[in-house]
């Protein structure tokens, strides 16, 4: 099975993947070097492991690596993309599964309303601080890593329901969001065969 992990980081959902099975082959993108060298070292008792340096700008403008895989995942980095950018990307994620594949994105979202947003803010910091008090740690206060993150420009959430409808419109099955904590989710969706098509179009 091929595997790709888009704006991998230090290569930590590729490496829980293949600790599951290591025969899978991965392929791993990041636009930041520091990160993929952190990735390498990560994994570097598997051979089966390709790095690519390239940024979410760069995949969108000259495509994916030519090959199609069965499982495509991103943690953390597409809320990153305005949505016109989020959209390109799911097209270029569903044109390089092969049939059957899955794409899961574990992400940030933005809330659809002020109240809900107030109250998802309100339970992330509580969880923070929880966390703290279990480490005993004393760095950051909660609310700070809270206003920081809003107000960075980089930040370019969008609601569950915008990305749901973009990947249901580019062809995506069974679009759905299958767990969520507040600000925090994990969607995706499945490339659907030829006769899954078939038999949606007969029941139109």
């Amino acid at each position: 099975n091929n595997i790709l992990d888009l704006g991998c980081g230090d290569g930590i959902i590729t490496h829980k993947l293949l600790e599951i099975d290591e025969s899978m082959t991965a392929t791993l993108i990041d636009g930041s070097e520091d990160m993929l060298n952190k990735a390498k070292e990560r994994l570097q008792g598997y051979d089966n492991v390709n790095f690519i340096k390239a940024s979410f700008q760069n995949v969108i403008e000259k495509g994916l690596p030519a090959r199609d895989y069965d499982f495509t995942v991103s943690s953390m980095a597409i809320h990153h993309l305005a949505m016109n950018d989020k959209r390109e990307l799911f097209r270029l994620i569903h044109s390089r599964l092969n049939t059957g594949g899955y794409f899961m994105n574990i992400d940030v979202l933005l809330a659809p309303s002020e109240a809900l947003d107030n109250w998802y803010m309100k339970i992330w910091e509580e969880w923070m601080d929880d966390k703290r008090a279990e480490l005993g740690a004393l760095d950051e206060p909660s609310a700070d890593v809270i206003r920081r993150y809003k107000d960075a420009e980089e930040n370019k959430p969008d609601t569950l329901d915008s990305q749901l409808n973009a990947l249901r419109d580019i062809g995506f099955k069974d679009a759905d969001c299958f767990y969520k904590y507040g600000i925090f989710a994990i969607y995706g969706g499945k490339k659907q065969d030829k006769a899954e098509k078939g038999k949606t179009n007969e029941s139109v």
